[in-house]
């Protein structure tokens, strides 16, 4: 009778522990909805597994128990355009996230009677057309003639259907391989910038248990309780693993030590993308060809100083190139092109 007694008290008191716990979450889920606590920024980094399950390449969740596998993807180049096309493109249309773009015109330099026939096609203006002169002499039989993209109706109708079909079909296929690239290369950034920062290093934060999520779309209240919600620094959060015949990278959820062998010979990693902030060092493919280092920048173009904007032609060419690329870009009437030999 006693032992009876005992047991049922023993289920009461289980009972209560679970119900106070359970308006202790309704509670908890109230004030959420009432106020945000805290914002997560983006720090290092936050995925969003809706984001990138549907990555190509992407695992998620899998049977073997880790939290993500990512293999390795190669970027594709998008179709070329013709060439009388390709001459008024704002920048090489390499990014699929970016559709191509027309100049206003472009400046070429020919000879008086291709101006002759330009101006007879009404391709040229009579008055776009000018002489060319250097060191204060006037050249023989050579002009300077700007062509409007105004005036060249079959251009920009091939330009439209160039645009609308084999570029946006090589983008829509392209974009999530990008995509997927970028998060390829995010945990040897994160890694990197652990062991390389400096003062208290950033933790890394693995669940949340009540949370309202700020979604680019609406709030979200989950209100989820994960089966362990902790705040690991990067010593105890997990293990990242490479492999080094298939170049896939895995995170399983280990308290040991994050491991990422990036002294693995055989792991041949996807190089830096430059943006905003980049410093990179250039060679220039002719004209003498010499190498040059320049910082591109969101503000204004200081190329004397080394500082090259994201506006200008150059800085369009090189926004989301790596190392080894070769981009074009116009310089005045002529086209450039340089080799990216770093990015830092």
């Amino acid at each position: 009778m006693k032992n009876e007694t005992a047991n049922n008290q023993f289920e009461d008191d289980a009972d209560r522990k679970g119900l106070q716990g359970l308006l202790g979450f309704a509670q908890g889920v109230l004030t959420a909805r009432a106020k945000v606590q805290m914002t997560m920024g983006g720090g290092l980094g936050v995925f969003h597994e809706i984001d990138i399950v549907d990555l190509p390449g992407v695992q998620a969740d899998c049977d073997d128990g880790a939290w993500i596998r990512i293999a390795r993807q190669r970027e594709t180049k998008p179709p070329e355009p013709a060439e009388h096309v390709a001459t008024f493109l704002v920048t090489s249309p390499t990014d699929p996230s970016r559709a191509p773009q027309l100049k206003d015109a472009v400046s070429v330099e020919v000879t008086i009677e291709d101006a002759s026939d330009l101006v007879e096609g009404e391709l040229v203006q009579p008055g776009n057309v000018h002489p060319i002169v250097e060191k204060g002499v006037t050249v023989d039989n050579r002009v300077r003639a700007t062509i409007l993209a105004k005036d060249c109706p079959e251009m920009r109708r091939d330009f439209e259907q160039y645009r609308s079909g084999p570029w946006a079909e090589w983008a829509k296929t392209e974009e999530p391989v990008r995509k997927s690239i970028s998060l390829y290369n995010d945990p040897f950034r994160i890694n990197s910038e652990i062991h390389t920062s400096e003062g208290t290093p950033p933790e890394l934060v693995w669940g949340i248990g009540i949370g309202r999520w700020k979604h680019k779309i609406d709030r979200v209240d989950p209100g989820m309780t994960p089966d362990e919600a902790t705040e690991p620094t990067p010593t105890n959060a997990a293990e990242g693993k490479h492999a080094p015949s298939s170049f896939e990278l895995h995170s399983q959820p280990r308290i040991k030590q994050m491991s990422f062998p990036l002294d693995d010979p055989d792991a041949e990693l996807e190089q830096k993308i430059i943006g905003p902030g980049s410093t990179v060092k250039l060679e220039k493919i002719a004209n003498g060809g010499g190498k040059m280092h320049i910082i591109l920048v969101d503000g204004e173009n200081d190329p004397e100083n080394g500082y090259i904007g994201t506006h200008t032609p150059l800085g369009q060419a090189l926004l989301d190139a790596r190392t080894g690329d070769t981009v074009e870009y116009h310089a005045g009437s002529y086209l450039r092109e340089v080799r990216v030999l770093s990015v830092d």
